[in-house]
Parts: C-alpha cells; structure tokens; sequence
C-alpha cells in the first residue's frame, strides 16, 4: 500500500509538470523570447520547480509512516529520485523547450508586449509576487490532491477486484450441460 501511494504521488506530481501548452499563432523569434525570459528571471521559477519537486517528495515519504527498518530504504530511493528528476529540470535543460513553447505560441508582437508588460512597474510587481503566488496555488493544489489519496486507493481497490473477478471468471470451467 505504502508502494502504490508514493507511485501514485510521484506519478501525480510528474504529470503535472506535463500539460500540453495551449496552441497559438506562433512566429516570436527566439532572441526575443530569451529576453522575455532573462526579463521574468525563468531560470528561477526552474529553480523553484526543482524546490517544490524535493519538498514534496519528502512530505510523501514523511506521511507514509514508516518503520525504522524501511527508512533507509525508502531514503535511498529517495535520493534515487531527486538525481534522476532535478538535473532534467534544470534550466539548461528545461531552457530550449521554453523557447520553443514561447515561439510557437506568441507572435513577436505578443513577446514585446509581454516584455513591455513585465519591465512596467505592475509588471515588476508581479514578478515581485509571483514565487509567493505560486507557493500558495502549489500548497492549496497539494492539499486538494492529499484528499484524493483515499478515493483514488478505492477506486484502484475496486478496478484490482473487478479484474481478479473477471480473471476468475474466464478461468473457470464452463457448466456442464
């Protein structure tokens, strides 16, 4: 049990990370987009990304509860998971598909006005806001899916029954006529 919720935590946590982006007209140049991004400090939010990712692994490990034997192992895997996740998360890596994303959502005039926007005093604000902002969507959004944890072990109970009867089914003899 302890297995499929930390599968299904890690499992939750990446797909979150993986919407699609919404599809746009495209055409920004890349050098445009990489001032956007140097302007709204992208590499930061990437760094923050890496921060959460760690923060919750370790919240899920912490809620399991565990005994002093599984802790080690647990520990390991752990870290396991931070070096396989975090150096794909980086900004270097994570860098090229942003720019990516940005040109083929935004037009170059849309860059420059998001660019206007952000080197604007509200803008500035914003920027100023935005990690704490995102902190507190991050914390509402985990204890949401803190309290899904029971239903989806329910609903993963009932799919596991409902195939082992199915199973049992097909594999029984016919009656005889």
């Amino acid at each position: 049990m302890h297995k499929s919720i930390f599968a299904a935590v890690l499992m939750l946590s990446v797909t979150s990370l993986s919407a699609a982006p919404a599809a746009g007209t495209g055409g920004a140049s890349a050098k445009t987009v990489e001032k956007l991004l140097e302007i709204t400090h992208a590499d930061n939010t990437a760094k923050m990304l890496q921060g959460q990712i760690q923060q919750s692994l370790a919240q899920q490990v912490q809620q399991l509860n565990l005994g002093a034997a599984d802790k080690p192992i647990v520990d390991k895997y752990s870290k396991e998971l931070n070096t396989t996740i975090l150096p794909e998360l980086s900004w270097a890596k994570l860098k090229p598909d942003m720019v990516n994303a940005y040109t083929s959502t935004f037009t170059e005039e849309e860059v420059g006005d998001l660019i206007k926007f952000y080197t604007s005093k509200t803008g500035q604000s914003y920027l100023q806001k935005a990690p704490q902002l995102s902190q507190m969507t991050m914390t509402a959004t985990q204890a949401r899916l803190r309290n899904l944890v029971p239903k989806l072990q329910d609903i993963s109970r009932r799919l596991d029954a409902e195939m082992q009867a199915q199973h049992k089914a097909k594999a029984a003899p016919a009656p005889k006529k």
